[in-house]
């Protein structure tokens, strides 16, 4: 049986505040993406590594361009903002 390949990435928020705005307090964002797309998810300063399944790792990248067009935008992120999109890229429509 094959082994599903596994990705690395690194994604880097430049903006101090847009990142808090996506990563959510405590990081509770980032958290909910690592629990929806089963994938792991490390935060140091702006810096996000995604580590997992090469199809997750592309599907949390996506949630998190997605929630940082909301941050660039000046608006708020919700736990529904994530929860939409973690669901969106799960169905492979994001």
């Amino acid at each position: 049986m094959a082994e599903a390949a596994v990705d690395k990435r690194r994604i880097t928020i430049p903006d101090n505040y847009q990142a808090l705005i996506v990563f959510g307090h405590g990081e509770a964002n980032l958290r909910a993406i690592e629990e929806g797309l089963g994938v792991r998810v490390h935060s140091r300063g702006n810096e996000i590594a995604l580590d997992g399944p090469e199809d997750r790792v592309a599907q949390a990248a996506e949630v998190l361009a997605r929630l940082r067009e909301l941050a660039e935008r000046g608006e708020a992120v919700s736990e529904q903002d994530v929860a939409y999109a973690v669901r969106l890229a799960r169905d492979g429509r994001a």
